[in-house]
Order: structure tokens, then sequence, then C-alpha cells
């Protein structure tokens, strides 16, 4: 879908060519404006960032329509107005949540604007090598009827269909021509064509690959041979199923087995569709495990189908996230949890792997990154935090650090992003540091020697004196703070918390 498409990615899009039977036209110079529309787009952080961003991605579905000798009248005018109506309604909106949503591999298109750019996809195919008179609109309906009817006739036989796919057939072919019929405009009739065109053509068929990942649906019409070959397939399985029981010890040729074996073959040859045929082969693999007295497995396999549902609710709850919601970061662990999800749905084997319970699980991850708004939340918490440390710490002048603790806890609620909270939080602390209390080591000497100078230390640090005596001299006595201390060449205060005094005596 392009509406999952990243806007960011939306730049290298081009208007998909859808499989038609009308054609392709050449824009001339459009095609060059075609590729200056992919350059990269402008996106912006704020509202009007994404509405640039938004519109650009709209423009570059509406450049074909720019080459005006390339489109009949009519097909361009209802073009132009799809184009100029929601070109209207993007400038009508006020919440960026209006204009984009979150996709899986970023910001993507908002629904309305990608049903649009969709729209202008299927009308800019209508070029005038399909339409090429004023009765073009019932040329093109009459030759889209023509390629249906004709594809039927062309790809399916009456014989080769047994009379349910046959019916089936006949009822999709007429449900085709009654949408084909009202279609009104040339929108509807497009997307008539792009609905039924690939229906009724012929399908590559692998028996194998379908009964492998029962993608039953990926052919709407089984002939007589496919659903032969259906059943061959799901035989052989069986067979395989017996070859390891037998390798496992247990005795596979007997009757009852064969006659099990019987009944499938005869129940998938009556089977009128495909589904049945499965159904038969399920019935047939656990009676053949009955009668071997095999106890089926505990844990139920997880089918094609069960995975399939488990990605999309695994989408659904992806997309109820939204970016913008979220910094760089804490969106890149949101798609890491995503990713992960993604791959163990994808590598699952058992449908209790992927059940309520790992989607709680799952549901609890995201919820628990942090929004941007949570994050701040968290932020002012922890700057807050850091500020109130200093708060009856009796190493810091209290008037001063009460008062700038106050100044900062209000500015640091007041704060709207996480810049601001760094840069108050830094200028904060740095301010409390400063109030830190200090205190005076006095040194003073007699006699001939050199000791270190008196100094002003900020409480809870050390401070070492050096003593050094002149040659002939020697340490005769030190004295700290009115107390003989022993003698040594060095004497540190340390966890300094008051003022101090030490006096060095020197002598022959």
């Amino acid at each position: 879908m392009k509406k999952l498409i990243a806007i960011l990615l939306a730049a290298v899009l081009v208007c998909s060519a859808l499989p038609s039977a009308f054609g392709v036209c050449s824009f001339g110079n459009t095609t060059e404006q075609y590729a200056r529309s992919k350059s990269p787009f402008h996106v912006g952080d704020d509202f009007t960032g994404y509405r640039q961003s938004v519109i650009e991605v709209l423009n570059s579905y509406w450049v074909p329509f720019e080459a005006k000798n390339c489109y009949f009248s009519d097909v361009r005018a209802e073009a132009m107005g799809i184009y100029k109506a929601e070109l209207a309604r993007i400038y009508t909106l006020t919440d960026v949540d209006e204009l984009v949503q979150p996709g899986i591999f970023g910001m993507a298109l908002n629904d309305e604007t990608a049903a649009v750019c969709e729209s202008l996809d299927l009308l800019s195919d209508l070029n005038l090598t399909k339409i090429r008179n004023e009765a073009g609109y019932e040329v093109l309906r009459a030759k889209l009827l023509a390629d249906i009817g004709e594809s039927i006739e062309e790809n399916f036989s009456r014989a080769d269909y047994n009379d349910y796919y046959w019916d089936k057939l006949q009822c999709d072919y007429e449900q085709a021509v009654e949408e084909i019929n009202a279609a009104g405009t040339y929108l509807e009739l497009v997307n008539a064509q792009y609905n039924w065109e690939t229906v009724f053509e012929e399908s590559d068929f692998d028996a194998e690959e379908i009964v492998e990942f029962a993608l039953y649906e990926d052919v709407p019409y089984y002939s007589n041979d496919s659903l032969e070959a259906v059943a061959e397939v799901l035989l052989d399985k069986l067979y395989e199923q017996l070859d390891k029981y037998a390798a496992e010890g247990y005795d596979v040729e007997t009757e009852a087995i064969e006659a099990l074996l019987e009944q499938f073959e005869t129940a998938a040859a009556q089977a009128p569709y495909v589904e049945k045929i499965a159904k038969a082969y399920d019935t047939a693999e656990a009676a053949i495990a009955a009668q071997l007295g095999i106890q089926p497995e505990s844990r139920k396999a997880l089918t094609v189908s069960v995975r399939k549902k488990a990605l999309a609710r695994l989408n659904a709850l992806y997309l109820t996230y939204n970016e913008a919601d979220y910094s760089e970061s804490a969106w890149y662990d949101i798609s890491d949890i995503y990713d992960e999800a993604w791959g163990t749905i994808q590598d699952a084997v058992y449908a209790d792997e992927v059940d309520d319970v790992f989607f709680e699980q799952v549901a609890k991850d995201f919820a628990a990154v942090k929004t941007l708004v949570q994050q701040l939340k968290a932020d002012k918490d922890a700057a807050i935090a850091a500020l109130k440390k200093y708060v009856g710490n009796k190493k810091y002048n209290q008037t001063k650090v009460k008062a700038l603790y106050a100044e900062g806890v209000k500015k640091i609620k007041a704060a709207t992003t996480s810049a601001q909270l760094e840069k108050l939080c830094k200028q904060y602390v740095a301010a409390m540091n400063k109030a830190i209390l200090t205190y005076k080591i006095s040194v003073s000497k007699s006699g001939k020697g050199a000791v270190s100078k008196s100094a002003t230390v900020k409480c809870g640090a050390n401070y070492t004196v050096k003593i050094v005596p002149t040659a002939g001299y020697k340490i005769s006595k030190i004295v700290v703070d009115g107390k003989k201390v022993k003698l040594t060449n060095a004497y540190t205060f340390k966890n300094v918390t008051k003022a101090h005094t030490i006096k060095v005596t020197f002598s022959k």
C-alpha cells in the first residue's frame, strides 16, 4: 500500500504503471519534469515542513497531467478536480497528525492523501494512446469489457473445470461486468479495471508451493488437473510421514493404514474445491497417527493464516505510535522492538508463540519507551535531584545553595525541551559548586628553610604543606593548630572542614 511508504522515501516513488491492456504513453518533456520531482523532499520539524512534504508527494502524482497534449480533456479535468480538492483540504488542516501518520519505515502519508495519490496514479495511465476521441469514455468501457471477455475465452475452458469453480468464474465475471457498467467516472472505471483484469488471467500453478504455504487464495480457479495435482502432492506427504513413522519403529504396512490412504484418495477425488482436499488430508493424517497409537502434538502448529493475522496485529499495534512523539533514539528503540517482534512471528513454529501473552509483552515493551513528554519529565526530575544533593550538604554555603535551588527548580519546571534542561542543569550545578565553603590554611616558619605558602582550601579537600630545611639546618618543631606534631618533610591536612594553622621551626 502506498499509504505505508515513508514520506522521506516517497520522493523516489514514481506513479507505477499498473498492469493494463491499454498500452503506454510517452510524455515528452514531462518525463524530465517528473524525474525532477523525485529529488529529496523538504521535511521540517514543524507543521509547515510536514505540510510542504505532503504537498510535494501529492504534486509528484500530478506531474504526468502537466503534459496537456497527452490526455483527453475530460480525463485531465477529472484528475485536476481530485488533485485540487485534496490540495485545498491539506491547506485547511491544522495538526501534524492530520497530515502524516507513523509508518513501518518512518512517517507516512495520511490515508486520505494516500488514496488521492493512488487515484491520480490510476488515472495517469489513461493517456491519449488509450483514449483517442470524444467518445473515449465509452470506448474505454467497451474495451475493458471486451478484454475481460477475451481473457476468459482464451484462458478458461468449461471442460477443464468442475461445477464449483466454473460457477465461481461466472459469478466473478458477472460482478466484474456489473462494476464496469456501473462506473460513472474515469476513476471508477480504472478502479474496476485494476480490480478485475488480473483475476481472469491464466495463473502459474505450483502444487508443491500451494500445499507447502497454504496459499489457496493465490489461485482463484482450480482446474480439474490442478485439483488432482494438489491431491497427489498431499498423498505424497502422507507417504513421507509414513516413512518417518517406519524409521521410528512403527508398523505402517497394515491393511488399516492402506484403507486410510484409500479413503483420502477417494475424498480428495470427490472434493469440489481445494480447501476440502486439505481438510481430507488433515483428517487422514490424524487418523493414521491414531491408528499407530501416536499421541498428537500438544502444541498447535502455526498456520499461514494465523501468521498473517499476527503480522497484521503487530502492524496495527505499531501504527498506534507516532514518531513525532519520540526522540530519534527512542524511536529507534520502538523500531527495534517492532523488528524483533516481526522476526519472532516469521520464525514461530507454534501458535502459542504469537498468542495474546506475546502481544501483551510487545505492547509493554512499546509502552516502556519514553515519549518526549515522559522523557522531559524524567529529565526534569533528574535535574532537580542533581541540584537537591547540594541542599543540606555542610560543605556548601546553605544560604546561597537554597537560593540557587529555588531559582533553578522554578526554571527547570518551566523548561520545554531537553536541550534547555541540559543547559540549566549545567548552569546551576556550576553555580552550586562555586558556593562551596573554603577555609584558610595559614603557614608560617622560623629559622632557615622553605615551606609551602598559605592557601585557601575548599571544604573536604586535602592540602599538603611541604617542609624543606636549608643545608646545615634541620626541622626542630612543627605546631599544628597550637599542638606539636611528629616531625616530617610534608604535613597533609585531610578533609578540611575548618581553618588551620601550621608553624614550622628550623634550627642547626
